[in-house]
Order: C-alpha cells, then sequence, then structure tokens
C-alpha cells in the first residue's frame, strides 16, 4: 500500500456519509467499515465503546430509541496532518422518541459539538474514525414553540 496523506476532502466526505447512513439507518455493517477496527473509542453521554462489539449493541439501543432523527452538519472544521485529521463540527440533532402508553411521542433538539479524530486504515488506506467524542448539548427551541 503507497503511504499517502490523508486530504480534507476525504475526511469532509467520511463526516457527511457517516451522518447520512446515521440517519437512513443503514446495516450497522456499512458503517464499521467507517470505525477504525485496531483503535477505537467513542464518548456518548450514556457510555464510551471501544470495540465494534460495543458500537453494535449501542446502534441497536438508539434505534429502537429515537425515530424521526435529523443530522445536519452545521460546521465543520478539518485540520489534517498526514494520516491523521482533528474534526472540529456542529451537527443539528433531532429526533422522537415515544414511551408507551403516551398519547404522543415527544420531539428533542439540541446543537451537539462533537470532536473527532480520523485516521488513514493500515489495511485499506481509506478514512476512518478513531476518536469520536460527544460534547455539549445546546437545545434548540421547539418547533411550533411546545
Amino acid at each position: 500500500m503507497v503511504e499517502t496523506a490523508l486530504t480534507s476532502w476525504e475526511v469532509k466526505d467520511l463526516v457527511y456519509t457517516w451522518f447520512k447512513k446515521i440517519t437512513e439507518k443503514a446495516p450497522v455493517g456499512e458503517l464499521l467499515t467507517m470505525l477504525n477496527a485496531d483503535r477505537l473509542e467513542m464518548k456518548f453521554p450514556e457510555e464510551t465503546l471501544r470495540s465494534h462489539t460495543d458500537f453494535k449493541k449501542w446502534l441497536d439501543k438508539v434505534t429502537h430509541l429515537f425515530f424521526d432523527q435529523v443530522h445536519d452538519v452545521i460546521f465543520l472544521d478539518v485540520v489534517v496532518d498526514g494520516r491523521k485529521a482533528d474534526v472540529n463540527l456542529i451537527v443539528n440533532w433531532q429526533a422522537r422518541t415515544w414511551t408507551p402508553p403516551a398519547a404522543y411521542s415527544e420531539w428533542q433538539g439540541f446543537y451537539v459539538r462533537q470532536h473527532w479524530v480520523v485516521v488513514k486504515d493500515e489495511t485499506s488506506g481509506r478514512p476512518v474514525i478513531s476518536t469520536y467524542q460527544v460534547g455539549q448539548f445546546d437545545p434548540m427551541t421547539c418547533p411550533g414553540g411546545k
């Protein structure tokens, strides 16, 4: 394999593709190809994931908890340093949850700050997420003022 540096275009494509696949509830196998298999750390408010197995369990949980999700990247800054990139982003995240036997689902929406470290996969040469840290949640105003 040729030793080449990451490009900001590759990293940006990874970010947008990731959120498209998460929003569309793509098969877990498609998402796993975007995660570092050797060194992974994903810090969410509810837990820290360190393997593909951890990610599969987490995804199953949140897929059944949230529906009508929206992930819209509203800020993206990529700094590439050879085969590694630091990524800072803000995602507009919206979703609905329903707790039986409630008459209605509940909407929630936030601007979520995240920091990622993206590296070149040793085997494929593609960019993969190595560190994924969910940070501050800034609440949105509910549509319709509720």
